[in-house]
């Protein structure tokens, strides 16, 4: 289960704070496909980053399957999000050098997994295998946001973070896309996904809408 306890997130800007994340309490069972919707700026990818354990909250607490991610060193959460999370963005955010075998195979840095045996497999399973050694550049946009699935697959997390994964794609790989989250779902793990559309809706067990900051239902 990840549950968010009176979570908020506070920046200084000038001469004024922004609350990101606004006394935000939630809870997500294992097993769930949730998906948070709301305008640009409500706070869903900070909520997102923050359960990530990639953006420390001003206050309140973060659990995961009785860790309070938060009391975790920096290494211990670097060690707990490479092995529990995989991280899906809008951007890709590959590495532009790297091959798609290496960069799906990055996965592993933080990890300690080294699950070199699963790339051949995942690049099947996302129709990659012709693209080993093509760099992103090279690469069309649905391409590259499987290399990203890949690569968040990879060390068989149990959570899947997903920050607008369809933003950037046609409807057919939007669709490519939720179904392999679905499928996820489907075999035990859990799913949560950042969207400002409505496209999510039938894949999701239940939609979190926010507006600057909070949840309002």
């Amino acid at each position: 289960m990840i549950k968010l306890i009176n979570l908020s997130k506070k920046y200084q800007m000038k001469d004024k704070n922004i609350n990101a994340l606004d006394q935000v309490s939630i809870s997500i069972d294992s097993g769930e496909f949730v998906a948070i919707r709301g305008p640009s700026g409500c706070g869903k990818s900070s909520l997102l980053l923050s359960i990530g354990g990639m953006s420390r909250p001003t206050e309140g607490e973060l659990i995961i399957d009785n860790t309070s991610i938060y009391k975790l060193s920096k290494n211990e959460r670097c060690h707990y999000r490479g092995t529990n999370i995989g991280f899906i963005f809008q951007a890709f955010h590959l590495i532009p050098y790297l091959s798609v075998k290496d960069n799906i195979l990055s996965a592993n840095i933080h990890s300690g997994k080294y699950r070199t045996d699963q790339v051949d497999a995942l690049m099947d399973k996302f129709n990659l295998g012709l693209r080993s050694n093509h760099k992103p550049s090279e690469l069309s946009t649905g391409e590259k946001q499987r290399v990203a699935l890949a690569r968040a697959f990879l060390n068989e997390p149990s959570i899947i973070l997903a920050d607008e994964p369809t933003g950037n794609l046609d409807p057919q790989n939007a669709i490519i896309v939720l179904n392999h989250l679905k499928e996820f779902q489907k075999n035990g793990g859990t799913v949560v996904l950042v969207t400002h559309q409505n496209n999510a809706e039938e894949y999701s067990d239940r939609t979190i809408n926010m507006e600057t900051g909070k949840i309002i239902s």
